[in-house]
């Protein structure tokens, strides 16, 4: 017979027992489903843990975020929209180096918008570039061209909590006045503040800029 070690003859046992239990099952108490890694388990209940909330909820949007930089790239992205680009070349580009600098003259400019500088790019190379312009060199030329800035932001804002006195100003206001109230809005969901009140009467400064830009 084959002489086995005590402390082997443990560690196959270990073994045998973990590999035939059955996982461990984790439930979420909110909907019920259920997760065998821990990790996607969290990630799961992060979903519902939802503090941010939109900061233009006062006027209608109702959406909530589980992480911060998902709240302030919705702000900025689908309420403020500082940036945009206008494309302004030609309709029907010709197959010269003029078509890429905007000096074609004969033919009606685009005068398409985009949000964003991925589509734009996309845009002026499938209708306004032949194949051999299709170099990073002009594309990023013609959007520094179309780049434009609706309005200015918000030079000055207050907290929007009504013990706090936190007054923000400067270029700066904005990103530093959302990362604060980011604070405010996560001790409020976990109840030790009260729920924080965007475009009320503490936080005019914020309502009265939307009405004046059009936000």
């Amino acid at each position: 017979h084959q002489t086995v070690d005590p402390a082997t003859a443990e560690r196959a046992a270990k073994s045998l027992s973990t590999s035939s239990a059955s996982p461990l099952e984790l439930k979420c108490s909110q909907c019920g489903i259920t997760y065998r890694k821990q990790s996607a388990f969290d990630k799961h209940v992060e979903n519902h843990t939802r503090p941010f909330i939109c900061v233009f909820h006062y006027a209608g949007c109702n959406r909530t975020f589980s992480k911060k930089n998902e709240w302030k790239r919705h702000v900025l992205r689908q309420h403020i929209c500082l940036e945009y680009y206008h494309c302004e070349l030609p309709q029907y580009a010709a197959a010269t180096q003029s078509a890429t600098t905007c000096q074609v003259k004969s033919h009606p400019a685009c005068g398409k918008t985009f949000r964003r500088k991925d589509l734009h790019r996309e845009h002026v190379r499938r209708m306004h570039l032949l194949e051999s312009h299709q170099e990073p060199q002009p594309i990023a030329k013609m959007q520094k061209q179309a780049l434009r800035k609706r309005f200015q932001l918000p030079r000055k804002l207050a907290c929007p909590v009504e013990l706090c006195n936190f007054i923000f100003d400067g270029d700066k206001a904005l990103d530093e006045w959302m990362e604060h109230a980011a604070r405010h809005l996560r001790a409020a969901h976990d109840e030790l503040e009260p729920k924080v009140e965007f475009g009320g009467s503490k936080d005019s400064c914020l309502a009265k800029w939307a009405e004046s830009v059009k936000v």
